[in-house]
């Protein structure tokens, strides 16, 4: 026998009744119209979107997403050739190749969706352009003093 020991001494567990439910709690909801009351009666704040509208904001949230990661791989691609430039400072000469390519890059930059993406995009072609222009000094520098 089970006994459970509390602030009231040990005394046996009580076992309540479990009555049979009858179906009916007395608790209903009141639908205007009855209980076949048309879809158009349910609140327009209640109705779940429609599939086609949900359907076209996951595509364009897909959409947005793959432009983004289109812009951050440019983005990406601008700096792997600005780092290519700084290791390949101390050459005597660098390719030139490397610099049509960040002015290339530089120049075409796609729009991107998220807005911070965007400033981020804006100061990464900013430094680009910033290198392309001391190379270009650099360059009349140098044709200057060979001249």
């Amino acid at each position: 026998m089970l006994t459970i020991k509390g602030p009231g001494g040990a005394r046996l567990p009580e076992r309540k009744s479990i009555r049979p439910s009858s179906g009916n709690s007395g608790f209903h909801v009141p639908i205007s119209g009855g209980a076949g009351a048309p879809p158009t009666a349910i609140s327009v704040e209640f109705q779940p979107a429609g599939i086609a509208e949900a359907g076209a904001a996951a595509t364009a949230v897909a959409i947005a997403a793959a432009r983004d990661n289109a812009v951050q791989k440019h983005g990406d691609d601008i700096l792997d050739v600005l780092a290519q430039l700084q290791r390949d400072m101390l050459l005597p000469d660098r390719d030139p190749a490397m610099f049509h390519r960040l002015a290339a890059l530089a120049d075409a930059i796609p729009e991107a969706a998220s807005p911070s993406l965007r400033l981020a995009m804006r100061e990464v072609a900013t430094r680009a352009k910033v290198e392309l222009a001391r190379e270009q000094v650099a360059s009349l520098g140098r044709h200057m003093t060979a001249a």
